[in-house]
């Protein structure tokens, strides 16, 4: 059996990122997990801001250098983004110099960065997903979106006092467990997990995408779009829909908040 799979590590108790990781294989009792690119530019934003506030003397900085122009698409259709990620640790700076103090993190086949591997204290702070740990994620991702797109609260000065995001802005935000804010991320999380677990025979035939967006607005109860809900499911009877919706409406949300690319419940 596999133990690779995806995770939400933490290398300082503060910051964490959804990544993924041999669970069976540690150092020193840590895990090494790796990141697309887009986490690894998180990565790389938190440890600027940590810089800013404490200086470079005893911090380590991930660099990202995209060159798009550069990018290029592959035989089946993936995008294959030019970019160099660069590791330093300042702290050996004075003794090792800049050479040795600065790596090139390449990444794997899959094309997923190991940052820290072997020297930051990564340990997994999600719940226990099981078998189901993939879906979860998934879920989560789309119940994001569908929050996102339809009641994300207008920004400071925004003209259009309309709840919600273009569509467009949603597909290039590419929201995931990451983009919940740190205090309320593992909430979150589990809040899904429980609706997961408790419908986890009935959800095995529904993807998770098309199960995320439907769980949000059930669970927005009477403030939901019943076309976008559990209950206008096709090709599931009646009964289940209607007992999925009741449990999702169960699980209750503040209001959406959109900062950047960061989604918060007020």
């Amino acid at each position: 059996m596999t133990t690779v799979k995806k995770v939400l590590v933490s290398a300082d108790g503060e910051h964490a990122y959804e990544g993924v990781a041999d669970t069976s294989n540690h150092w020193n009792g840590w895990l090494a997990p790796r990141f697309t690119l887009e986490t690894v530019k998180q990565i790389a934003a938190d440890c600027q801001k940590m810089i800013e506030e404490f200086g470079r003397a005893d911090q380590d900085e991930i660099l990202v250098i995209e060159a798009p122009e550069l990018s290029e698409t592959s035989e089946d259709g993936q995008e294959l983004k030019a970019a160099i990620v660069l590791h330093i640790r300042w702290a050996y700076f004075p003794s090792d110099g800049p050479t040795n103090c600065t790596t090139i993190v390449e990444p794997g086949e899959d094309g997923l960065y190991a940052i820290g591997a072997g020297e930051w204290t990564w340990s997994e702070i999600s719940p226990n997903l099981s078998e189901r740990g993939a879906y979860l994620f998934d879920f989560c991702a789309a119940a994001l979106r569908e929050a996102v797109w339809f009641e994300a609260q207008p920004a400071s000065g925004d003209q259009d006092p309309t709840p919600g995001r273009e569509w467009e802005q949603v597909e290039h935000l590419n929201l995931g467990l990451n983009s919940v804010v740190l205090g309320q991320r593992e909430a979150f999380m589990r809040e899904c997990a429980v609706f997961l677990s408790n419908n986890a025979e009935v959800l095995n035939d529904i993807p998770a995408e098309r199960a995320g967006a439907a769980f949000w607005m059930s669970a927005r109860g009477d403030d939901g779009i019943s076309a976008r809900s559990f209950l206008a499911l096709p090709g599931v009877p009646q009964e289940t829909r209607e007992r999925l919706h009741t449990s999702a409406g169960t699980h209750r949300f503040g209001t959406v908040h959109l900062d950047g690319a960061t989604v918060s419940f007020g």
